[in-house]
Formats: structure tokens, C-alpha cells, sequence
């Protein structure tokens, strides 16, 4: 994973952005997105010119471009330290990409609903496709791991049959937060997710009167626009940002 997320505007096979924008409006549209790097845009020199037009002309505000700073400082600051290296430190290496994965993590609505560990009953369900069970896994056994409340952990996804739902359902009767987090790739802006379709319909069952975290573990596309009271975003479901995650929903900072 990256330290900063990056823009890439070099649309292939369908062109689906360069059709309907210039390069120079995609590059502005980027860094205002969150990007803090536009990487080979179709012209770049008019790329380059409608981003410095429109940081002079507040279109892209200052506190945007000093964060992008914040994050190259911090790269640079990285590499410095490592570049005389001759022997791979595991534990700091570790460290590092533990420290990478949290800085990329972004958080928009309620936070005062982490850390987790406020509640006294707490329930999670992982809401993925075949492919990423063993990564959903993963996520459950850190967070077990690093906690001793009481949590009910589940998978789900859209195809799942009433019986099971009401089961779930009863089992987090009393829980007054519920964590829906997404373990999937976006192919073309079609969800992989059985019964993607369905799955609002499930989250809503399952969280009736209770606060909602939604959190995307690698892509957020396709899922953005599903209602939470905090959304939570890692773009990423390595190791590393699975940590970082767990680390933030109980309320601890990397070392």
C-alpha cells in the first residue's frame, strides 16, 4: 500500500472519465477527491497549469495541498531513514507499514462512536464474497484478539435466508453498536457480493435502532452512498491495514 492515495486519470479501454472531462478538470476533480498525486495524466503540462490556476484561485483550498505536503514529508522523511539499510529490519519494516496504513485511513461522520469499547455489546458482520473469507477471518480474529468485550462476529451478504437472518438478528438484540464492514473488490462498478442488491435490506434488519459503522476494507466504490453514522475507509485489506484498523475501532495509535 501507499503512503498518499494516488489519482490515476490515464482512463483505458473505456475511457469512462476522459470522455465526459478534460484532463486538466480531472486533475483538479483528483486533488480535490483526496488525491495527492495525479499520476501520468493524458497532458500533463495542462494538467500542471489547471492545478496551479486553480490553487491561485481557491478552487483547490490550501489546507488540500498541505495535507498532500504533510503526506510527501512524511515519504521523504521514510526514505531518508532507510536509505542506508543494508539489512531488512522485520519489526521495523512492520512497524512502518502498520504507521503507512493508519495515516491512509479516513473517517467521515460520528466519531465519538470509536472506540468501540465504550459499548458494552458490540456486533460485527463481515459482509464479503467466497473469495474474501479468509481475509474477513483475519479482521475477526485481530479484533477478538485485541479486546475483551463483548462482540458477535458474522458473515452475510444479500442471498442470506431468513432463517439465519433472524438468527443473527436475535443474537445482537442488545448490542447498541453495529459494524458492517465490506470485504470486496470493484469491478467496473459492479459489486462482487451475492445479492449485492439485498444487502441494505439485511444491514437495515440487523441495525434497527442502533448506531451504524460501515466500513470498506480495499475499495469503497459501490458502497459509498449506503447510510452509517460513521463511514470508515482503509483502501486496503492487507495485513497491515486490517491492524491499523482494529487499532483504530478500539481506540490505539500505532507505536
Amino acid at each position: 500500500m501507499g503512503i498518499s492515495r494516488l489519482g490515476y486519470n490515464r482512463c483505458t479501454g473505456h475511457a469512462g472519465i476522459t470522455n465526459h472531462y478534460s484532463t486538466a478538470e480531472v486533475a483538479v476533480c483528483a486533488v480535490n477527491a483526496g488525491a495527492d498525486i495525479v499520476l501520468m495524466p493524458l497532458e500533463t503540462q495542462a494538467s500542471i497549469k489547471a492545478l496551479q490556476h486553480a490553487v491561485d484561485d481557491g478552487i483547490i483550498k490550501e489546507e488540500r495541498v498541505m495535507h498532500a505536503e504533510e503526506h510527501r514529508r512524511f515519504a521523504e522523511s521514510v526514505l531518508k531513514k532507510n536509505s542506508d539499510a543494508s539489512i531488512v529490519d522485520q519489526p521495523a519494516h512492520a512497524l512502518l507499514a502498520l504507521r503507512a496504513a493508519d495515516k491512509a485511513i479516513s473517517l467521515e461522520g460520528n466519531q465519538s462512536l470509536l472506540p468501540l469499547v465504550q459499548f458494552k455489546h458490540v456486533g460485527v458482520f463481515a459482509v464479503i464474497d467466497e473469495k474474501e473469507s479468509d481475509t474477513a477471518t483475519t479482521f475477526f480474529r485481530y479484533l477478538a484478539e485485541a479486546t475483551e468485550m463483548n462482540i458477535d462476529f458474522g458473515y452475510i451478504d444479500g442471498t442470506i435466508e431468513e432463517r439465519d437472518l433472524a438468527g443473527l438478528n436475535e443474537g445482537v438484540h442488545n448490542a447498541e453498536c453495529i459494524v458492517f464492514v465490506f470485504f470486496t473488490t470493484a469491478v467496473a462498478f459492479r459489486n462482487s457480493i451475492p445479492g449485492f442488491e439485498y444487502v441494505p435490506g439485511v444491514m437495515n434488519r440487523l441495525s434497527e435502532n442502533k448506531k451504524r459503522i460501515v466500513i470498506a476494507c480495499g475499495s469503497p466504490y459501490g458502497i459509498s452512498e449506503l447510510s452509517a453514522d460513521l463511514r470508515i475507509n482503509t483502501f486496503s485489506d492487507t495485513i497491515p491495514s486490517i491492524a491499523a484498523l482494529v487499532l483504530r475501532l478500539i481506540g490505539r495509535i500505532p507505536g
